[in-house]
């Protein structure tokens, strides 16, 4: 007997077709189409499927079918093989459901809530309409990952809905099979349940194992914790807290805040002052409390520290910090230039400063990161703090983790007796400074994550997790997006990065700061009051300054060094080998670096192979070998990324042609690289391409 199966998209074709496959186990012989793929021009069989009410009805338009055609139009539901992770969802966390459709993101979502996903708040969103403010964190999407917006960083990606259990019974009444085989079905069905009753188990398991480890983490801090909700009961209560407050270990339970602590004064405070910071007389002990209430919860974080541990503590280490030098040399008044460029970078970097965001500086070699993060550090709160500077690219993974964590004594072999205090540690109230941030290995990578995240280290050879409280500036001049597309650089830790980000121009975008920074640096080194000739000020305003202003400070340099007279000529230049790129007005003409989206390096890169190869690359080409790409980099069966459509390389392919790396082409020729297309290539030096 044969069913044929009609569909939107080809991914809800593929899925809708291997559920069939799997519950009829070849009872039926199976043919499918998609509407966005294309249709015969005739559709005969014992029993057409359509995967929902609006494909029924665009089918019903073209007239494919029979008058007496057997039909039944399906009523999906969300597949149970990704439900769990919806279920771990937080209670009350606003979610962005993204489809193609308003009205199939309605669907899903009524899907969802008739299945019992009640603890969370579904908006419903796509691409036709505005997002919604604030932007949620977090995006659900039935199979349509690429269409989720690039700020939403956590996608929990479901798959596209499958048929429900009556669609498959109304199937076999069709094809007069339900007497006989529908037992066997509803038991297959109810076996999905238990398997997923199983997953939602294990999870509990899971938890229960990370919260005993959470309780232990907790205990390990060197300053007490206290957590209490608005009813006042207490949850958390560490060993420190325990110690300063005197009250006996008594078990895991809650307990009543009012019958836990003895000082009336401390009660009035946490209960009923407005205030969050206050220093306390408590057992004879100067003790700080500072209390952090969760707006969305209304559970209240109690800081306890002694206060004359933590002053002794702090001002001997910024005594020592500031006696070897560790403090931020610049702020914004050494910022020489009055170019609209400069002048963005400096109103953004004030704004940032005043907050307490990770920031990301990205810019070439030679741009003023350093200056820029210590100016930052020097016009934000922890001014009086240390700023500390680490250059990733000049050491070790070895060294990196003993120089940023620390060490115990005995770690490893040469290790200094007592151990080491680690660079986060140091800068501990102030801001540490991370240059050449991509070229730190995937292992330091998880531990800078953990830092970022929990704000806590732990030093190498140690067991005490220790509390820090650093702002992270990091730098680079590499283009980390092509690096996590590359599977180089965490993604997680990218985002975390990239919580203030500021990109840092080239000097060839800063034309008009060429010459006061040339100043700045001749009355740096000399008291003689040179000039510069005006064929020098064409030269170095035509130049394209790849080294940007280190390479114009060294320039300056050279020419001091030779000059004699009043002026700077061109006959102080030094010679053509000193310089990167000739002087040549032509030079100026260059373009800023393309970025691209990981799927628009994916593809460009397919192209580039096909193209040396002499290998067509149209559309329905292209979609095939991204697809058998895949395969062969061994693409897990349980991804949450949709596999490769033709909606989603025509729209990548757009993007590239907006860039100017493609030229687009009709027919089965397909597309082709342009000359800057092909330049792109050999500069990135991809692998592969």
């Amino acid at each position: 007997m044969k069913i044929v199966l009609l569909a939107g998209t080809d991914q809800t074709k593929a899925r809708l077709h291997q559920q069939m496959e799997e519950m009829f186990q070849g009872l039926f012989h199976i043919l499918s189409y998609a509407i966005d793929t294309g249709l015969p021009e005739t559709i005969a069989a014992d029993l057409v499927v359509f995967s929902s009410k609006q494909v029924a009805d665009e089918i019903s338009e073209k007239n494919l079918l029979s008058a007496g055609q057997r039909k039944v139009t399906a009523v999906r539901t969300i597949p149970m093989d990704y439900l769990d992770q919806v279920m771990k969802l937080a209670k009350g966390e606003r979610i962005l459901l993204v489809n193609d459709r308003l009205e199939t993101a309605l669907e899903s979502i009524e899907a969802l809530r008739r299945i019992g996903v009640d603890h969370i708040e579904m908006i419903p969103w796509a691409p036709t309409e505005t997002l919604p403010l604030p932007l949620p964190k977090v995006a659900i999407t039935p199979g349509e990952g690429y269409l989720v917006p690039a700020e939403i960083n956590t996608v929990v990606d479901i798959g596209p809905r499958v048929f429900d259990f009556s669609t498959i019974a109304a199937i076999l009444y069709q094809t007069g099979y339900y007497q006989n085989c529908s037992k066997a079905f509803s038991e297959g069905y109810l076996k999905k349940i238990i398997h997923m009753a199983s997953k939602l188990a294990d999870s509990h398991r899971e938890i229960e194992t990370l919260n005993q480890h959470l309780s232990e983490v907790i205990d390990g801090l060197n300053d007490g914790l206290m957590v209490f909700n608005q009813e006042g009961w207490v949850s958390v209560l560490n060993e420190k807290a325990r110690q300063l407050l005197k009250v006996p270990d008594r078990g895991k339970s809650p307990i009543a805040l009012t019958r836990l602590l003895s000082s009336a004064e401390l009660k009035h405070f946490l209960l009923h002052e407005e205030v969050q910071e206050k220093i306390l007389m408590l057992f004879q002990q100067e003790i700080l409390v500072k209390k952090l209430v969760d707006p969305k919860s209304l559970t209240t974080a109690v800081i306890l520290k002694n206060v004359q541990e933590t002053i002794a503590s702090g001002n001997q280490i910024k005594r020592d910090l500031m006696r070897r030098g560790f403090f931020a040399r610049y702020t914004f008044d050494d910022l020489i230039g009055n170019s609209e460029a400069l002048e963005k970078v400096k109103k953004t970097s004030r704004k940032l400063a005043a907050s307490d965001l990770t920031v990301l500086l990205v810019g070439e070699s030679g741009t003023g990161k350093e200056m820029i993060a210590s100016s930052i550090h020097r016009a934000s709160p922890r001014w009086e703090g240390p700023f500390l500077a680490v250059n990733f690219s000049a050491l070790s993974d070895e060294l990196i983790e003993s120089e940023l964590f620390g060490y115990e004594e005995g770690a490893f072999t040469g290790a200094r007796k007592g151990g080491k205090m680690g660079l986060f540690e140091q800068a501990d109230g102030g801001t540490i400074f991370l240059d050449e941030i991509g070229d730190i290995s995937g292992k330091v990578q998880s531990r800078l994550l953990r830092v970022l995240q929990e704000k806590e280290i732990m030093p190498v050879g140690g067991h005490e997790i220790r509390s820090i409280n650093v702002r992270i500036v990091a730098a680079t001049n590499q283009n980390l997006e092509a690096l996590v597309s590359r599977g180089i650089f965490r993604e997680d830790l990218y985002y975390r990065l990239k919580n203030g980000f500021i990109h840092l121009p080239p000097l060839r975008q800063r034309k008009e700061d060429i010459l006061p920074l040339a100043a700045h640096f001749i009355s740096m080194e000399t008291k003689r009051s040179l000039l510069l000739e005006r064929e020098v000020k064409q030269a170095m305003e035509n130049y394209h300054w790849p080294g940007n202003i280190r390479e114009l400070q060294n320039l300056v340099s050279y020419m001091l060094a030779v000059a004699e007279g009043d002026y700077l000529t061109l006959e102080h230049f030094p010679d053509s080998h000193f310089f990167s790129q000739g002087f040549s007005s032509s030079l100026n003409q260059k373009k800023p670096p393309v970025f691209l989206t990981p799927a628009e390096e994916k593809v460009l890169c397919l192209m580039a192979t096909c193209h040396r190869k002499g290998e067509k690359t149209g559309r329905e080409s292209l979609c095939r070998r991204l697809r058998e790409l895949e395969e062969r980099e061994g693409r897990d069966a349980h991804s949450l990324q949709p596999r490769w459509t033709f909606h989603q390389v025509r729209v990548v392919l757009g993007g590239l042609v907006e860039k100017g790396l493609i030229q687009a082409g009709t027919g089965r020729q397909g597309s082709r690289l342009t000359e800057k297309g092909i330049r792109y290539i050999e500069e990135q030096k991809y692998n592969g391409c």
